[in-house]
């Protein structure tokens, strides 16, 4: 028998307007969720127009959503705004929301094909958990600087992205955005964009977000969006763990960052199945898992939790997996089904009081783009589906 599925509250219904894209941050203070998405004209990437949001407030495991805001804040004259990414800085209570505005009728295609980069890294903040927001911020010359392409210029980027998704705070304070680049092999006139290749990474900020800094490229795979957890060494000591989209190689790929900036090779996870030739976003965060045993209950370990669609070639049934990196033989478990059908992006967050996970993500009946819902789901009901117990090895 099919495990069930969680009960489903719809946020964003495609319409008059198209809405994909889905971002997802959980205040534990204020007990908000903040769901985001893109209002689009249609559901390609070039009709995108601008950010919503609806913030959720959760009483006793049930969320009690608001009217859908448009993000007027979150707007550049003649660009589009795509790809919602919070981050929410614990310390200082502020919400840092992280956008990419391109240029109206600018595709990533021809960014890539000309050499000429047409996006912008911008930013805005809330100090009341997403009620308001302050003004824009284009933080594009002060954080990517000279590595901005204008035109067929080897080692520059051609475009960019941030998230989409949410960033974290790690324990010691530091903030890290999940994004991407294209960045330039060789230039060559007519072909450049033969020889311009994705690659993630991640921005960081030391300072509770005065300044940010870009991390290295996994330059050694063609990798797209990621979202990023920390996590725990076997020595007890933090780092920062990536998982992110892939082209071409069916899986999805992993990589570890020991040092602020730094990142180790990548791997690929061979439980994890990327969809399709380009690939899907896909979502994680760390949770701490159960004790290992009694005696030592202080060194609680982190586990992971992932969703993506779980089909190898089209954008269905999305899934969950648990990897308890505690374990003697750690690795991505079965997928628990969440969404059987159509069904695409996605964006976790972990609700510590009441051991839960939110998901909000895109499907449909026919078309993954039809419906942005948010499901709420237990640590319990989690472990059980994906058949892991939550007692010690």
């Amino acid at each position: 028998m099919a495990s069930p599925e969680p009960y489903k509250t719809i946020l964003f219904e495609s319409k008059a307007w198209v809405y994909r894209i889905p971002s997802l941050l959980y205040i534990e203070e204020t007990k908000t969720f903040l769901a985001m998405a893109e209002k689009r004209g249609t559901h390609e990437d070039v009709d995108a127009q601008s950010l919503v949001l609806r913030r959720g407030h959760l009483q006793n495991q049930d969320v009690q959503w608001d009217d859908v805001v448009e993000l007027e804040k979150a707007l550049l004259p003649g660009y589009r705004t795509m790809g919602p990414c919070p981050v929410y800085d614990r310390d200082q209570r502020v919400v840092f929301l992280f956008f990419t505005c391109i240029e109206n009728g600018v595709t990533e295609g021809s960014q890539i094909f000309t050499g000429r980069n047409a996006a912008r890294l911008c930013m805005v903040k809330s100090s009341d958990a997403g009620v308001t927001w302050s003004e824009l911020v284009d933080l594009t010359n002060d954080v990517i600087g000279d590595r901005i392409s204008t035109g067929h210029i080897a080692g520059k980027w051609a475009t960019h992205a941030v998230g989409p998704g949410h960033g974290i705070q790690m324990a010691c304070g530091r903030l890290v955005v999940p994004a991407y680049a294209y960045l330039i092999y060789y230039s060559c006139w007519i072909f450049t964009g033969l020889f311009t290749y994705p690659h993630a990474l991640y921005l960081y900020s030391e300072d509770h977000g005065q300044t940010w800094l870009v991390s290295e490229l996994v330059s050694e795979l063609q990798t797209l969006e990621c979202e990023a957890a920390e996590v725990t060494r076997p020595d007890a000591s933090p780092q920062l763990y990536l998982n992110t989209r892939i082209k071409k190689q069916g899986l999805r790929a992993e990589v570890v960052s020991l040092e602020p900036g730094s990142l180790h090779k990548p791997t690929l996870a061979q439980e994890l199945v990327e969809t399709g030739y380009n690939g899907c976003q896909g979502s994680v965060v760390s949770f701490p898992g159960p004790s290992p045993s009694p005696t030592r209950s202080n060194n609680q370990p982190f586990w992971l939790v992932f969703t993506h669609p779980t089909d190898k070639k089209d954008r269905v049934d999305l899934g969950v997996y648990v990897d308890p990196l505690s374990r003697p033989t750690p690795g991505w478990s079965k997928p628990w089904l969440i969404n059987r059908g159509p069904s695409a992006y996605s964006d976790l967050a972990y609700v510590a009081t009441c051991g839960a996970f939110g998901c909000l993500y895109e499907r449909g009946d026919t078309n993954y783009w039809e419906q942005i819902v948010f499901c709420l789901f237990t640590v319990q009901e989690m472990m059980e589906h994906v058949g892991i117990s939550d007692s010690g090895p």
